[in-house]
């Protein structure tokens, strides 16, 4: 993380430290040293400690007298409360979108896909399948929807920042973003919310593992 030179500092801050928290750079079970963040960003300790308290009200860290900001570990039972309401809502956006997407948003999704195919550095890879989703829901054309799935939006990004990191499981998204592909190519709204709802029970599936692995060192 560089400097911060431009924005309200306090907005700047948080949204520094929350991109780091939901990239992965920081560990649950890190400490956030007050001090040395606002040094590293080059700013008084004053708008650190106020994204910080900002990041607590949201449950990323827990502050604790003497031992500062603690990252917080997502629990088994809100990740899995996330992925079952991520499963329902992105597979109702694919339905929707399987009536109303038109031939320019069909070469959009596959021309990233091709990108995403060719991606070397996982950051990049976890943009492209954020763009994949963002246009399915755009052309959902449901603005409640689009809501809703902002509640979720930093689990997501969290969950999409993780897995682009996991050879395995970044050759299946993709074979599962074709299968969605392919439904929204045909027109068949049932199939397309299917592979949909598939697609994101396979990363609960792989969440779930993460945290048996994490748990047992």
């Amino acid at each position: 993380m560089g400097s911060l030179k431009r924005k309200p500092l306090s907005e700047q801050v948080y949204e520094t430290v929350k991109g780091a928290l939901l990239s992965g750079s920081f560990a649950p079970g890190d400490r956030i040293n007050e001090v040395d963040l606002a040094a590293q960003l080059d700013v008084s300790k004053t708008p650190v400690r106020e994204a910080l308290r900002r990041l607590e009200a949201e449950d990323f860290i827990t502050i604790t007298p003497w031992r500062g900001a603690i990252v917080n570990e997502f629990a088994r039972k809100q990740i899995v409360e996330i992925y079952q309401c991520r499963e329902a809502l992105e597979g109702l956006a694919a339905r929707l979108a399987a009536d109303t997407i038109d031939s320019r948003g069909l070469s959009r999704l596959r021309k990233i896909l091709m990108q995403a195919q060719n991606a070397k550095a996982p950051i990049k890879l976890a943009e492209l399948n954020s763009q994949f989703h963002d246009m399915i829901l755009n052309y959902a054309k449901n603005s409640k929807l689009q809501s809703m799935l902002s509640l979720l939006n930093d689990v997501i990004l969290r969950d999409r920042n993780i897995t682009a990191f996991n050879v395995k499981r970044r050759d299946e998204i993709l074979d599962e973003h074709l299968e969605i592909l392919d439904a929204l190519e045909g027109a068949d709204s049932v199939r397309a919310e299917a592979c949909a709802r598939r697609h994101v029970q396979n990363g609960l599936e792989m969440a779930k593992r993460m945290l048996d692995q994490e748990s047992s060192q």
